[in-house]
């Protein structure tokens, strides 16, 4: 297993943490990112966005998109379905809809 790096710094636009605020989810925010870099500390590139849905007419969420190398199928979906499981730990489960994973496995 290489040495784990430190994360990536992750800056929130005001967009997200607006949004957040509009969503009541800004409490949360902070700890759902710190939980994030915890959890993929190998992580080539972290950033946060709103993203709207294609398919949803307003309907938008905060994604954590996450770049990591070296994932096999497997490890990814383990890994996709931990972080979701923190993500309970920290938001309310009426509020956990507010935030996505977008993991992307690089080279």
């Amino acid at each position: 297993m290489p040495p784990t790096t430190q994360p990536p710094a992750l800056t929130v636009p005001p967009e997200v943490q607006a949004f957040a605020a509009e969503q009541g989810v800004a409490a949360y925010l902070p700890a759902v990112l710190e939980m994030t870099q915890r959890h993929f500390p190998n992580a080539r590139r972290m950033a946060v966005i709103v993203e709207d849905d294609p398919e949803i007419a307003n309907d938008r969420h905060i994604v954590i998109e996450v770049d990591v190398a070296g994932l096999t199928p497997e490890q990814y979906v383990e890994i996709d379905w931990e972080w979701g499981r923190k993500l309970f730990d920290i938001v309310p489960a009426p509020l956990i809809c507010v935030f996505r994973l977008g993991l992307s496995i690089v080279e």
